[in-house]
Order: C-alpha cells, then structure tokens, then sequence
C-alpha cells in the first residue's frame, strides 16, 4: 500500500534538484525512464489486491501530489528565469546551506534540457495521471476542480470532460479518437487525438449547457473555465520571466501532452468493440507490470478501469485473464516511438486477441475494415 508513495518522495527529490541545479536536474527524467524500464523487467509482476478501505491514507498520498508538483513548478520557473523570483534561491540557500544562485548561473544548455524533460514528464505521470484519478470522481466537485488544476499544467483541462464522457462512451470504436487503429503510426494518431478530444469536449460541454438552458459562453462553461487555468499559469510564468518563460511553459506543456497521447496510444491500440455493446476488460491493454503500476496509482490495471470507471486506483483488480501488454508502459512508449518495431511486437498480440478474446461481431467488424481499406486501395489505384 505504502508503495504508492514513491511519486511522492521523488517529487521531494526533484524539487531539490531543482534548487540545486546542474546535472541535478535531469532525475525527474532518469528515474522516470530507467526505474520503470528497469524496474518493470526485473521484478515480479503486481497481482496483489488492497484489502479493506485504506481510503484515508491512499487520498493523502494522491492529493498531495498537487502541492509537490506545484511546488517543483515553482522551482522549475525559477530556475529557468533570470534574477531571484521570488526569493526562492536566498530561501533555499538559508535553509539548505546551498548557493542555489551560484550553481543558477553555471546552469549549461545540457542542464536545461535536462530539467524541461524532467518537468515535462512530471507534469504529466504526476499532474494528469493523478488528474486522471480525480476527474473520475464526479460526485466531489472538488476533486474534479483539483484534477482540472493539475490539467492545466500540460494545458489539456479539455481532457476532464471528453475523457469521462467521450472516452469512456466511445472506446475501441471509431468514434473515439483516443482509441488507436490497427496499423496507425504514433504521430498521426496524436494529431487526431488531440483535435478530436478538443472537438469532442466542446460538443460535450455545449450539449449540457443547451440541456440546462444555460449559455455557452457563460461562466458555467466547464471548457472555458479550464482555459482560464491555463491563461492563469501562462501569468505566473510571465510574471517570472516574460516571453520567454511563456515560451519554456508551453515547451514544458506541449511536451507533457505528447506523453499523455503516447498513454493513450499504447491502452487501446488495434482493438475494436462493435458501437453500442457493453464495455468490457477485452478493449483495453491490461498491465501489471509493477514499476509502471505503483508510479501511475493503477492505471496500468486499465482493462478493469474501463470496466468500472468510478472505482478508485486502489480498488482495481489485476485481471490476469484480460489482453496483456507485453512490456510496461514507459518501455511500451519507447517502442511506440519506433512504429515499425511497435507493430512488430504487437502484430501477434492482435492476432492472438481476434482468435481469444473478440466476439463474433468483432470479428465480423474487423472483417468489414480490411475490406474497406482494401476496396480504399483499389479506388486510390
């Protein structure tokens, strides 16, 4: 149980490396990449269940997340901005005993990139993973306002209605632009994930307001409300830095939400549900590799997530009898990142999963595809 705090203590860490600068800065990154490529091939997998209702501990641990990736926001804007914002460096050398100002300005192209990889990936495996979590839980408002917040940090607040009510509705059909295709490459993928998750949330989000005989553009409008977040972190970076800092921040946000549409690649690439049928653990990649399953609270265990979607992380079933990845995530994103080699690792857990797990309308569905992509090639011809 107590494992699900290791994000926790490595916020702890990279906010210190952020004051401390240099080479320091690239640990968010590193650990990230190689605890969980590491870690998910060396150690058994995580098939264990919480018992009871740890619910106390477990949402301390999950909201304090906002406050540890706030404060290494912070830091990051300091560290990447001229002068003392702030006072964070003659803070943090009065409390630590360090020339955080000194090792600032000895600051190296290599540790910039360092720190924009580290700050880009913690805002999104920290910051959407755990806004994840809590925009699911739609019966505390606050929850939701809180996952929207952490959203904003990879400007993606959009992802709090389309995932819930799109998503969630449309997955493993061609409705959802959050499902992959068989055959479809990372990039393109990412490009219509993103304009249809915002397309989709906007439609989302008027249609509630027209049901309400409320205004679009009003204040009501959860889809603007999020956009304002995000105008107000784009202030905060400006105060610190100007144009510049804008720059950085939507460097830092851009970057993040390309990990977020990676995720959403890798859950549901290649599987199909005919329109209409119940959702089950088959449309989705199941993972219990265990790195990747402590350090994303249960995400992994999505097979069963899709299932039940207002479950918290801590109730999830490993559900060792649903499609597998064959890696964790991060290793599965890295491959990701090579379409050919991706396909080739994946090709046969596809066909495995036509011949054992889809339904004869599956079947059938996907039958109708490669004879619509084929009669596609004969008219292109």
């Amino acid at each position: 149980m107590f494992s699900f705090g290791y994000y926790n203590i490595l916020l702890l860490g990279t906010f210190l490396s952020f004051l401390y600068g240099q080479a320091w800065m690239w640990l968010g990154f590193t650990f990230l990449v190689a605890a969980s490529v590491i870690g998910d091939r060396l150690l058994p997998h995580d098939t264990s269940r919480i018992e009871g209702n740890p619910s106390r501990i477990l949402n301390f641990l999950l909201y304090s997340i906002f406050p540890l990736l706030l404060a290494n926001v912070f830091a990051f804007i300091w560290q990447m901005t001229p002068g003392d914002w702030l006072g964070i460096g003659q803070w943090a050398s009065d409390l630590f005993g360090i020339d955080a100002l000194a090792h600032k300005e000895a600051r190296s192209t290599v540790h910039t990139i360092g720190a924009i990889l580290s700050m880009g990936l913690l805002s999104a495996s920290g910051g959407t993973n755990v806004a994840h979590e809590l925009v699911h839980r739609t019966w505390d408002p606050k929850a939701v306002y809180l996952g929207r917040f952490l959203l904003s940090f990879t400007f993606d607040t959009s992802f709090s209605i389309e995932h819930v009510y799109g998503h969630h509705a449309n997955i493993a059909t061609r409705k959802d632009p959050a499902s992959a295709r068989r055959g479809e490459s990372l990039l393109p993928f990412a490009i219509r994930s993103t304009y249809g998750a915002i397309k989709g949330a906007w439609a989302i989000e008027c249609e509630r307001l027209r049901k309400r005989k409320l205004r679009v553009w009003g204040y009501h409008n959860r889809f603007l409300q999020g956009q304002l977040i995000s105008v107000a972190l784009l202030a905060l970076y400006a105060s610190a830095g100007g144009w510049q800092a804008i720059v950085l921040c939507l460097g830092v946000g851009i970057y993040g939400k390309a990990y977020l549409e990676m995720v959403n690649y890798i859950e549901h690439y290649g599987l199909v549900r005919v329109p209409g049928s119940p959702v089950a653990p088959r449309h989705s990649w199941n993972s219990n590799h265990y790195m990747s399953s402590i350090l994303l609270y249960n995400l992994t265990r999505h097979s069963h997530h899709h299932e039940k979607g207002h479950l918290p992380f801590w109730k999830l079933e490993p559900m060792a009898h649903s499609p597998m990845l064959p890696y964790g995530y991060m290793s599965m994103i890295l491959l990701a990142l090579v379409p050919p080699v991706y396909k080739r690792v994946m090709n046969p857990r596809l066909s495995e999963w036509d011949l054992n797990f889809a339904s004869e309308a599956e079947k059938s569905l996907l039958k109708n595809e490669e004879t619509g992509k084929g009669n596609h090639f004969q008219s292109a011809v």
